[in-house]
């Protein structure tokens, strides 16, 4: 057997070993079970000195988690306080919002936040002048210690008792009185004088929820983990751990191995001094050497009767059974040992590498990418730079391929990329179907940094195309890449990876496998997005009354009037009519695109119940666009039969147009949501059909009524012949499954004539209607004189 260098430990078990055959016909049962005590003995000490570590590294790694959930969540609640705090401010003291308007924002804001019990706005001599629900309004709030500190700058308090709120709120159900915490700040005008003080008072509960949901994640290690302020005593307990009391914070108690991390990331938790204490007992770490003293305490007398019969056989056959637990407790650490590497170093380096890698790749993961960006310095080698790839359409990748094959994506594509990465260049995968790659020493020349980083990404792409064919099967993969180049220490490492995640986002927003450079113009465009984004949600939970809809014809051959499609605009109080084409893809990528078609299929729902009472209106069908997101969702034929329910909309006058990109993923799922539409009377059109995933196939399968000829060949039947043949082939398509055909985007009275003459007999286009509001589309149907009912 081959002994590996420095191993001190299995060259005594070996030498003892040999000492034990020369022994066995001298002593064999004595020596027998002396050889179990020394093993017992030898062992213990191997395992003591590798559990106590790997137990540290796990309430280290505890600790930390628990710590940045607070960080986290209280600096959450504080920049959502000042963005509310941000709606209070008024140019003079006469444009201040009234007690109503105030007391209407606060119970908004608090309606969104669970963990918020109470919320006011008090004047600078601490009267409550509006407040959440009313409570504490007129009552004098100037003694109180957040008021003072909420004047000068932000504040959050230690738990506390609030006997008066308390008394207004609801009792809790294990009857113990509420305790809350506050976070307070001043409210100022545009000239920055105070005028008064917006406050927050968080349950206590909320917080200590926290600390038992990261214990209940660990339930397999009994620890306790606390919430210590500043003086050591104990805020929260989690695992059982005892009533509050105080504790040592800088020393660690006898009989325990503990861990504590001081909050300290965002200014709010800075200032607050809370530590997290993480401890386990040392009975429970080193129980495994209990479990072990009794398994040899069994073997001893085993050994002692085999070395009683005398053999060298036998003797021969206890050595390799020792040999082997020996090499089992030494394998402990998971890795071979180096030469002059101690076991509990061992143990060190393999937590180590476990905490820096990724998995499944193989490749650095984002938390060590975010320490070598955070330990960068300042280098005479010059610039750096960050290259994201992002693989487009992931997730639907994973769901028509299969999870399996998506990781064998990543993995080849990890290994790709580490081939083309130059040495010394740190590959990380930062997200589900994302890797990031940090170039170091660069040069002093900017654009000649550029170019390397460019140039690499240019080359990830183009080795993508044919090295991961065999991965991809038979979806094509497009790689959105984004591009930063930076000077070490000029920005914080969140700052470099949220700008270069920009730059892809961008390279996505564009169609996707291309590659962005980061500019400051785009981090402008960005933000102006996030604001878009912002306002707009705030548009759609204020009720929509921005947003407003408009109805375009569909018109038979004949000119009468069937309906309408329906089409959304948003008036922005500042900016005026936002066109569709800047705010629905941003409705789409931040998930808004749900609430925002319900309310658009609610407001068409509507309009259906109140032209059933007007006898020439009542014949109309009402188009409503559904996206890919809103039909995925399990449960939306029950959202479509509810709001049909509630409005009493005539289920037979309303259609929903799907664009093909809803085949994309999960068509069975998607075949029975819409059966489940079509029973309940709704009318299903596929949008922009001949652009996407058609097929035969699909359209055997997918219960729909119409088919919608797109746009683009509309406005190419006059000039070019091939989307005239497409066209003859999708009405021919349509007559042959039953299905009615309109098409859309018909402009001029050439367009319409080529439809009628290839068998198409409903239009939607400029030519005979533009989008108009709801009182220009009712006086053009009346003003019809040629209207019938279909």
């Amino acid at each position: 057997m081959l002994l590996v260098p420095g191993d001190r430990f299995m060259w005594s078990v070996l030498r003892r070993s040999i000492s034990l055959r020369v022994r066995i016909t001298l002593g064999m049962a004595g020596f027998g079970i002396a050889t179990g005590a020394f093993m017992s003995a030898v062992i213990d000490r191997q395992l003591e000195k590798e559990l106590e570590p790997a137990a540290r590294g796990r309430l280290q790694a505890i600790a930390g988690e628990v710590a940045a959930v607070l960080d986290q969540n209280l600096h959450r609640h504080a920049q959502e306080l000042a963005l509310l705090s941000t709606m209070m401010v008024s140019d003079s003291p006469s444009d201040l919002p009234s007690r109503a308007q105030l007391r209407k924002l606060v119970d908004l804001f608090r309606s969104h936040q669970p963990a918020c019990a109470w919320i006011g706005v008090a004047d600078p001599a601490g009267r409550v002048v509006a407040a959440s629900s009313g409570m504490l309004e007129g009552v004098d709030v100037s003694k109180r210690p957040w008021h003072a500190a909420g004047l000068r700058s932000t504040h959050v308090s230690d738990p506390h008792a609030a006997l008066l709120l308390a008394r207004l709120l609801p009792a809790a159900p294990d009857g113990d009185a509420p305790r809350f915490v506050d976070i307070a700040m001043p409210l100022r005008d545009s000239q920055g004088t105070t005028t008064g003080v917006l406050a927050m008072h968080l349950y206590w509960h909320w917080l200590d929820s926290l600390v038992t949901e990261a214990a209940d994640r660990h339930k397999s290690t009994p620890v306790e983990i606390r919430i210590l302020d500043r003086s050591g005593k104990d805020l929260a307990a989690g695992n059982g751990a005892p009533s509050p009391q105080r504790l040592a914070v800088d020393t660690e108690e006898p009989g325990w191995l503990s861990d504590r991390v001081v909050l300290g990331v965002s200014e709010e938790t800075t200032a607050l001094g809370w530590s997290v204490l993480v401890r386990q007992r040392r009975s429970d770490v080193l129980a495994p050497l209990d479990r072990q003293r009794h398994s040899m305490m069994l073997l001893a007398p085993v050994l002692s009767l085999l070395f009683a019969a005398g053999t060298w056989i036998i003797a021969g056959r206890l050595v390799r059974p020792v040999l082997r637990l020996a090499e089992r407790a030494r394998q402990h650490a998971g890795a071979p040992v180096a030469e002059g590497e101690s076991e509990t170093q061992l143990m060190d380096r393999a937590l180590l590498r476990l905490a820096q890698t990724d998995r499944l790749t193989g490749v650095a993961n984002n938390t060590h990418l975010s320490e070598q960006l955070a330990a960068l310095t300042p280098q005479p080698e010059g610039w750096a730079a960050l290259v994201l790839i992002n693989i487009d359409d992931f997730s639907i990748f994973n769901s028509s391929q299969g999870r399996a094959n998506g990781d064998r994506l990543l993995c080849a594509l990890a290994q790709q990329i580490s081939s083309l990465a130059r040495p010394g260049d740190l590959v990380a995968r930062t997200g589900g179907g994302e890797f990031t790659v940090l170039l170091r020493g660069l040069g002093h020349d900017a654009p000649a940094a550029i170019d390397v980083a460019l140039d690499l990404a240019l080359r990830i792409d183009s080795a993508s195309r044919t090295s991961l064919a065999p991965e991809a099967g038979s979806e094509p993969i497009g790689l959105s890449r984004g591009v930063l180049v930076f000077q070490p220490g000029s920005a914080t490492a969140d700052e470099m990876l949220k700008n270069v995640e920009i730059a892809a986002r961008e390279a996505k927003r564009q169609g996707g496998a291309r590659a962005v450079v980061f500019s400051a113009d785009l981090k402008a465009r960005f933000d102006s997005a996030i604001q878009l984004e912002r306002e707009l949600r705030l548009a759609i939970e204020h009720g929509g009354l921005s947003l407003v809809l408009h109805y375009q014809p569909q018109i038979d051959r004949d000119g009468h009037c069937l309906g309408a499609e329906t089409l959304v605009r948003w008036n922005h109080p500042e900016h005026g009519m936002i066109a569709p084409a800047r705010f629905i893809p941003l409705a789409e990528e931040t998930g808004l695109i749900v609430p925002l078609g319900s309310w658009v299929l609610e407001s068409a729902c509507r309009q259906l119940a109140s032209w059933a009472a007007q006898p020439e209106m009542r014949h109309l069908v009402l188009a409503v666009n559904v996206s890919a997101h809103e039909l995925a969702l399990p449960d939306y034929p029950d959202r479509v039969a509810n709001l049909i329910s509630r409005t009493g909309a005539d289920p037979r006058r309303l259609k929903l147009e799907l664009t093909e990109t809803v085949l994309a993923s999960d068509l069975d799922g998607l075949v029975q949501r819409m059966i489940r539409l079509r029973s309940l009377g709704v009318g299903l059109s596929m949008d922009d059909f001949g652009t996407g995933f058609s097929s035969l196939n699909y359209l055997s399968r997918l219960p729909i009524d119409q088919l919608k000829i797109d746009q683009s060949f509309t406005r190419e039947l006059v000039r070019a012949g091939h989307a005239a043949s497409i066209v003859r082939t999708i009405v021919a398509l349509g007559q042959g499954l039953g299905l009615s055909v309109i098409a859309e985007g018909v402009e001029t009275e050439s367009q319409r004539s080529a439809l009628i003459e290839l068998g198409c007999s409903l239009f939607q286009g400029y030519l005979l209607g533009r989008p108009m509001p709801l009182d220009a589309f009712e006086r053009q149907v009346r003003a019809h004189q040629a209207l019938t009912p279909p």
